[in-house]
C-alpha cells in the first residue's frame, strides 16, 4: 500500500540520530559480546566449583562427627567390665549390649555414608581399608563376650585409627 503525500514527516521515517546510535551500539555488543559471555560463564562455572566443595565440606563435616560418636559410644562400651555375678555385673552386661549394638549400627552408618561420599566426591580414593581398620578397632578382642574385663588400651586402638580416617578426610578438604 503506498502513502499519501499528506503523511510524510511526522512517523514515516526513524530520525537519523537513533540509526547511527543503534549502529555503533550494535558494533560496542559485537565487539564486548565474548568477553560478557566469558565473564557470566565465568562466574557460573566457579560458582558451581565452590557450591560442591561447600557440599563437600559438609558432608566431611558430618563424617567427623560420626566418627567422634563412634569413638564416644566405643570409650563407654570398653570401660565397662562385665566380669563377675551379681546385679551389678548383670546391669554392666545389658548396658553393654547395647552399646555394642550401638557401635555395630554407627559403624555400619559410618562405612555407608563413607562409601556414598567416595562415589559422589572422590572417585579414586576409597576407604575401605580405613573403614575395616576402624571397625576391627572398635569391635575386636572380646568384643560382645559375656564376662570380658575393662579394655581401656582399645580405646587408645580407636583413637589412632579414626583421626587416621579423619585427617584423610580433612586432607580433601578446601
Amino acid at each position: 500500500m503506498l502513502r499519501q503525500s499528506g503523511s510524510e514527516g511526522s512517523s514515516a521515517h526513524m530520525p537519523t540520530w537513533i540509526i547511527t546510535t543503534l549502529c555503533l551500539l550494535g558494533g560496542f555488543l559485537y565487539h564486548i559480546s565474548p568477553s560478557l559471555v566469558g565473564v557470566i560463564l565465568g562466574g557460573w562455572l566457579i560458582q558451581r566449583y565452590w557450591i560442591r566443595k561447600s557440599n563437600e565440606s559438609a558432608v566431611i563435616e558430618y563424617l567427623a562427627r560420626e566418627l567422634t560418636n563412634l569413638v564416644d559410644t566405643t570409650m563407654l562400651y570398653w570401660s565397662i567390665d562385665c566380669v563377675g555375678t551379681g546385679k551389678d555385673a548383670e546391669a554392666a552386661r545389658k548396658q553393654a549390649r547395647q552399646l555394642a549394638a550401638k557401635i555395630k549400627a554407627e559403624s555400619h552408618n559410618l562405612q555407608a555414608a563413607l562409601r556414598s561420599y567416595s562415589e559422589k566426591y572422590c572417585g579414586d580414593v576409597k576407604f575401605e581399608a580405613l573403614c575395616a581398620e576402624v571397625h576391627d578397632a572398635c569391635t575386636g578382642g572380646s568384643f560382645e563376650k559375656e564376662d570380658r574385663p575393662a579394655d581401656p588400651d582399645r580405646y587408645f586402638r580407636v583413637v589412632c585409627t579414626t583421626n587416621r580416617l579423619r585427617w584423610k578426610l580433612y586432607d580433601r578438604r578446601v
